[in-house]
């Protein structure tokens, strides 16, 4: 079966009708040309995917073909022969199993919304069939969801047409699939009857079909403890060696199983020399002398204790909360693993800096008459908001907080109740989850591992290693104990040490790094037999025969090491000329400013182009007076991701040159006013300066920024997403928040596939929310459903559209975000509503006799409530990123550059602009 999409050859899957031995280029063609096409329309891969079948079509996003390997009646009688057995080798006198066997065609399922509401459940067959069409990541772990985990792990190593169903999997040649299958027990070492041929082998050829780089997929496999002798070691130790075209000799084979040998024909030997190059013969002689991860899985990190204190409080009432300490160097896990007890029980952990931390006014608030006591701060509003419910805080580098801290924590800590500052309300947090990370004791586990690491790493006495971890976990709280009080340590539930990595480990750590570079290498230049130079951008790579990496700069790359970059005096900006609509924005020459004192310099690389920037360039906001002030020298912008270029004094410990860096609609604050410092509120500050309004903004080379405000971008999102979350993501996140529907409740999203809707549709989903997107046209509605909405109304064939959401929810959606800048969408939000119901202000009209709200008796009566949102604070962007990091968001970008600024501003007019627009600087 052949699988391919007509703009990318994203996924290509192994074809071939001989099931009995190698098939060569030609005869693959011929087997295409006499296969039977069908078509499926796919749209583009993004959350919550819906995938049509060709009796239910939509208007095409784009075309997928699958070809049908031909049946049996329509090959050559030799051909067809082949299909069902295989000819034994003269040679060896044994059946030998050919190396090009077929992954069969697995129909595209006419849906995948399974569940409660949906079409059917879990069905092994349906998600592969599914990946076979397109689907990426997310689909999965949308899919995946919907079920109880004991239903996936009992189908997750079935096979499909005698395929098991990881091996489909592997053949997305997309790490993440790989994983979210592993994840429920999918068998990393599973083999292909009746070949015997090993998944890691599979994922190693695939490589030649899909002309593409597997390695990613072998470094999973193998980090995941996928065994390395399932490849002869002929092929890879040492490393370095090049192998012959027809791969090993019989001699160098001879000590292999006949088992592997059954697979391993001659133009096996030759497909597996071709594609096992030096990355990936270095992650197999690598894993050869490291020790499997599950070997060492509780040695790591000792959860079993933490797990049974974990499901001991789930399933056994209590009033005491569960306090667990998780001790042990930076960058080792601490906060990651607090992520992964979040992501288990679909809950996001409330993450408390205690550097910031040294008064309990600070940690839970003020009470009254204290001033700013009524807003509370983050804690306090979380405890509130999950009163009597699951949730977990992770308090942060502990050991920075006071003994005041401590003894305000005794009580939530004990009992489990705490009182809002607020108002005084008795809290039930009886069911908080409490994770406390302190490196206040990195020297004990330091010793430990420097006196015992080589019982821990390498040893096989399982009893000496559970005495030895026993001992630490004592040591640990006697330690715990002088840093902190004896009433905190007596109310910690358990300690878990996370030891530093082992030499092996570390190493595996640093090639990883060395794969990610490895996607950035252009040119790879052979030097000699021992070493190969690469050029990752202006650095050059030498891996030497020992594996030891050296590199040289060029030298820029050698100034941006050292702190000193050139910056240009001189640079590109859009500037606004003219006003009103006939406004332009065309690129001019201006200067580049240095940073002062508190402000970092970024070399602006992408920048989001949102409807206010459209606003102000063409004064639609004049009427409230409201337009880009002259300090802004005409330079609109607010959605920019970067590289910062010089640093500010003052800012030298914050910021380094070459970190990733965001820019903002708020650009920076005051940081001492009563909406700054009441830790929720800083959007308010009323001496704020505003990118591309207040200030000049992103629509230029190099921006200045401030160093407190700044946003960090986090790994795993790129600049072009990240410039769009600045403004546009976090605004859609930021109204999901304020809309205060809680996981299972309804969600009414007008304007759903918008540049801001189509936001709120993926934050919406990942928070558990039930979507309810309005828009108009059948390309919305398809884009909608894949990005995870549960029903779809179409404004434009839709004659009474709130009567349609009480039939849908029963009695009116909990929340309304109405996103369209008109009349008729804040007219409506209201009769759309139950009692109770909250809706969020978001678009912002032209017209000034717009208003939001309800008429005061229907207000009154049902308990309406209607707020504004506007943007987020520095925390809200934040987490919209990580939403991003976690692979649930992703924007919908239509990608230009900053000259075609005009273009896409009349696009956005016209309402053709599809999701995003986002600018190469």
């Amino acid at each position: 079966m052949d699988y391919r999409m007509d703009d990318t050859p994203a996924h290509l899957y192994p074809v071939s009708p001989n099931a009995g031995g190698h098939t060569n280029s030609s005869s693959r063609r011929t087997s295409r040309a006499s296969s039977l096409r069908r078509e499926f329309d796919v749209a583009p891969s993004s959350s919550g995917q819906q995938i049509k079948s060709p009796e239910n079509p939509d208007p095409p996003v784009r075309k997928v073909i699958v070809v049908e390997p031909p049946s049996p009646q329509q090959l050559p009688a030799q051909a067809s022969e082949n299909l069902e057995s295989s000819a034994p080798d003269p040679e060896s006198g044994q059946e030998q199993v050919g190396w090009d066997f077929v992954l069969p065609f697995i129909p595209a399922p006419a849906s995948l919304t399974p569940g409660p509401g949906g079409a059917s459940g879990f069905n092994i067959t349906t998600i592969v069939g599914a990946l076979q069409h397109g689907a990426d990541e997310q689909v999965v772990q949308t899919y995946f969801n919907y079920f109880n985990p004991m239903i996936i792990e009992q189908h997750i190593n079935d096979s499909i047409a005698g395929v098991p169903a990881i091996f489909f999997a592997a053949a997305t040649n997309n790490d993440r699939i790989l994983r979210a299958f592993i994840a429920f027990g999918g068998d990393i070492n599973a083999v292909h009857e009746p070949s015997q041929v090993p998944l890691i082998a599979f994922a190693i050829a695939h490589s030649e079909t899909i002309e593409k780089d597997t390695s990613d997929i072998v470094a999973t496999l193998l980090s995941m403890g996928a065994t390395p002798r399932a490849i002869p070691e002929a092929f890879y130790v040492p490393y370095f060696r090049d192998l012959a075209e027809e791969g090993p000799s019989d001699e160098e084979l001879k000590d292999v199983a006949t088992s592997t040998m059954r697979w391993l024909n001659k133009e096996a030997r030759a497909k597996l020399a071709r594609t096992v190059h030096l990355t990936n013969r270095y992650n197999l002689e690598r894993a050869l002398k490291t020790k499997r991860p599950s070997a060492r899985h509780w040695q790591i990190a000792q959860p079993q204790q933490v797990l049974s204190e974990l499901l001991s409080n789930l399933a056994v009432p209590s009033k005491r909360p569960l306090v667990l300490v998780f001790a042990g160097p930076s960058g080792h896990g601490k906060t990651e693993m607090a992520r992964r007890l979040g992501y288990l029980m679909n809950l996001q952990p409330l993450v408390v800096d205690c550097t910031i931390v040294k008064r309990e006014i600070e940690l839970f608030g003020g009470r009254d008459p204290y001033i700013n006591a009524a807003r509370g701060t983050p804690l306090n509003n979380h405890l509130a908001k999950y009163h009597g419910e699951r949730s977990i805080v992770f308090l942060d580098e502990f050991e920075k907080t006071s003994s005041e801290v401590h003894q305000a924590l005794l009580l939530p800590f004990d009992n489990g109740e705490y009182q809002d500052r607020r108002n005084g309300d008795k809290i039930d947090c009886s069911k908080t989850i409490w994770v406390i990370a302190t490196n206040a004791l990195d020297d004990k586990i330091r010793n430990f591992c420097q006196e015992h690491g080589a019982t821990i790493w390498n040893g096989d006495d399982e009893v000496k290693q559970a005495r030895l971890m026993k001992a630490l976990s004592k040591e640990l709280k006697e330690g715990f104990l002088s840093h902190f009080s004896a009433p905190v340590t007596g109310r910690i539930s358990a300690f878990m040490p996370f030891l530093l990595f082992s030499p092996g480990e570390q190493a595996a750590i640093a090639h990883k790094y060395l794969l990610e570079l490895g996607r950035k290498v252009r040119d790879p230049v052979k030097l000699s037999a021992d070493s190969e130079e690469r050029f990752v951008g202006n650095v050059r790579l030498h891996i030497h025969r020992d594996a030891s990496i050296s590199t040289s700069f060029t030298e820029s790359e050698l100034k941006m090491a050292t702190q000193t970059v050139s910056i240009p005096k001189e640079q590109l900006a859009a500037v606004r000329v003219g006003g009103g609509d006939s406004a332009t924005a065309p690129l001019k020459t201006v200067p580049v400013t240095l940073p002062g004192p508190g402000e970092i310099l970024v070399k602006i690389n992408w920048t989001g182009l949102c409807a206010s920037d459209k606003s102000l360039i063409h004064d639609e906001w004049a009427g409230f007076g409201v337009s880009m002030q002259p300090d802004a020298n005409g330079i609109a912008g607010h959605e920019g991701a970067g590289t910062v270029v010089a640093v500010g004094e003052g800012e030298e410990d914050r910021w380094k040159v070459g970190d990733r860096a965001g820019v903002k609609w708020i650009a920076s604050t005051c940081g001492t006013c009563e909406f700054c410092t009441n830790g929720v509120d800083e959007c308010h500050c009323p001496t704020q300066k505003n990118s591309g309004f207040t200030i000049a903004g992103t629509f230029q080379q190099y921006c200045l920024a401030s160093g407190r405000y700044t946003t960090r971008i986090p790994e795993g999102v790129t600049d072009e997403e990240a410039g769009p979350i600045m403004c546009g993501g976090v605004t859609a996140y930021t109204a999901c928040k304020r809309s205060n529907v809680r996981p299972g409740q309804w969600i009414v999203l007008p304007g759903a596939g918008g540049g801001l809707g189509h936001f709120a549709v993926q934050y919406a989903r990942a928070m558990g929310m039930r979507v309810i997107a309005i828009d108009g046209g059948p390309e919305k509605e398809a884009l909608c459903k894949q990005l995870g909405a549960e029903f779809y109304i179409d404004f434009k064939t839709t004659k009474d559209i709130p009567a349609e959401v009480v039939k849908i929810t029963t009695y009116g959606a909990h929340g309304v975000i109405v996103f369209p800048a008109t009349k008729e969408g804040y007219e409506s939000a209201p009769h759309m509503l139950r009692p109770g119901g909250r809706a969020v202000a978001v678009g912002l009209p032209k017209d000034t006799s717009v208003v939001a709200g309800a008429p005061p008796l229907m207000m009154a009566l049902k308990k309406l409530e209607f707020v504004g949102s506007v943007v987020g604070t520095l925390k809200d962007v934040e987490e919209a990123l990580d939403f991003t990091a976690r692979g649930l968001v992703h924007p919908i970008l239509t990608k230009g550059e900053l000259k075609d600024l005009d273009h896409y501003c009349q696009q956005m007019i016209q309402g053709k602009l599809v999701g995003r627009a986002v600018l190469k600087v």
